[in-house]
């Protein structure tokens, strides 16, 4: 996740904490979301961590549910492999991205800063790195009357 700079969801983080009477057992989820620095590599981790053991059934009523799937537990598991499905689904797309044999960007805003560029389109630019850089070219030809590609 650091290193592809893309979001990671944790599974259901079963993990002890301090209580009056001693450890408590705890579940938790946990979300960590990079944040880029102008040049496009991961500077920061943000981590949203939230208690949600009051949403875990207890184990009397686990065990007495059978498998254990049953009510508020087999939802929590459902979000829990709808939200792995989602990660591995952003994940193929990247590298479908990364991969296509085309040039592809996507530029982010009126200054057109680029967010996204595979292989192939920072290969046309020469090899160097864009990510959180400006399209001048692009961004120069915006706005000024009787200006195109043709003309240049």
């Amino acid at each position: 996740m650091r290193d592809e700079g893309v979001a990671d969801v944790l599974p259901v983080l079963h993990y002890p904490i301090a209580g009056v009477d001693g450890p408590e057992q705890r579940s938790w989820s946990c979300t960590h979301v990079p944040i880029l620095d102008a040049d496009g590599k991961v500077a920061f981790l943000v981590q949203n961590t939230q208690d949600i053991t009051k949403y875990q059934l207890p184990a009397e009523e686990a065990a007495s549910a059978g498998d254990g799937r049953s009510g508020v537990q087999g939802r929590l598991e459902m979000i829990e492999v709808l939200n792995q499905t989602v990660l591995a689904t952003a994940h193929h797309l990247d590298r479908l991205f990364m991969q296509a044999s085309n040039f592809m960007c996507v530029l982010r805003g009126p200054d057109h800063v680029y967010e996204m560029a595979n292989v192939a389109m920072r290969d046309l630019l020469g090899g160097r790195e864009v990510i959180g850089k400006i399209d001048v070219r692009g961004a120069a030809r915006i706005g000024k009357p009787g200006r195109d590609r043709d003309s240049e």
